[in-house]
């Protein structure tokens, strides 16, 4: 089976949705709900044959221009801060797998300020490697951040590409209020998905339910640096992982139940805070 993998990258929602089309000249099938390795364990051998030579490489972070060197978000464990780069190095058990490099801009539509955060996902050693870019658009809500769109664009190494876009049935906050951050606190969303494999006919529709709850305090550890952060658990339609916040610079960390792990490599344009 050719696979094509959408994680949705906005750094909340974890679960990925495997769209496959037939090896023979069958219809296109959307399967969803599935890990990223289409039900396999990602510990599990690489499948070599698919996978490119190139090892995954992150983009460098690179410094701000002005005016945004100084700028404060709505939200410190959720900054979107202009002109901001974060790259992240992603591993499974069995090693080092790609690497994600994000970025914030920000727009005007209809007299409201947009930040639009763009990741970029490379896939290099997995049973289901490939790029992907997954756009996102946010308001802040006072000190709360709300997602208004996803958009999710995919590509395997056969060069075969595919679309999710996502819409929100009502208000979709991805992270409360920094007065709110305390254990037990918690909120959920959902996400409306059309799935589609560029050039074919078919399309699949899907319902992303995303569950949030605060764990509590904790000081973690990655490539970056030590950061006083906040981990909060996140169930995507079953799929369950741990993101972990600071603020002043957003994800540090995220791990999926599966193993498989995000670290924050390095930053530009943020500003670590001991408290909001």
């Amino acid at each position: 089976m050719r696979r094509l993998a959408f994680t949705p990258v906005s750094v909340l929602i974890i679960s990925s949705v495997l769209m496959q089309s037939a090896c023979s000249g069958g219809a296109a099938r959307v399967d969803q709900n599935k890990s990223r390795s289409g039900g396999t364990d990602p510990g599990s051998a690489v499948n070599s044959s698919a996978a490119p030579k190139p090892e995954p490489s992150v983009v460098a972070a690179t410094h701000p221009t002005a005016p945004y060197s100084s700028f404060k978000g709505c939200n410190p464990y959720y900054p979107l801060a202009p002109g901001s780069k974060a790259s992240y190095s992603i591993a499974n058990p069995s090693g080092p797998i790609g690497a994600i490099t994000v970025e914030v801009t920000e727009s005007n539509e209809k007299g409201k300020k947009v930040f639009v955060e763009i990741a970029k996902e490379i896939v290099a050693r997995s049973t289901t490697p490939g790029t992907q870019t997954t756009t996102r658009k946010y308001v802040c809500d006072g000190d709360k951040i709300d997602v208004v769109s996803s958009t999710i664009e995919s590509k395997n190494p056969k060069g075969e590409t595919g679309t999710l876009e996502g819409q929100f049935r009502s208000t979709a906050v991805v992270m409360i209020a920094p007065s709110s951050l305390k254990p037990g606190a918690s909120w959920s969303y959902i996400m409306e998905a059309v799935m589609k494999l560029h050039d074919r006919p078919e399309r699949k529709q899907d319902t992303f339910a995303s569950a949030f709850e605060v764990k509590g305090p904790e000081d973690v550890t990655v490539t970056a640096g030590t950061f006083h952060a906040i981990r909060i658990a996140v169930k995507v339609n079953g799929h369950e992982a741990d993101d972990y916040y600071a603020p002043g610079v957003g994800l540090v960390r995220r791990r999926l139940s599966d193993g498989t792990t995000w670290e924050l490599k390095e930053y530009s344009g943020l500003t670590p805070l001991e408290k909001p």
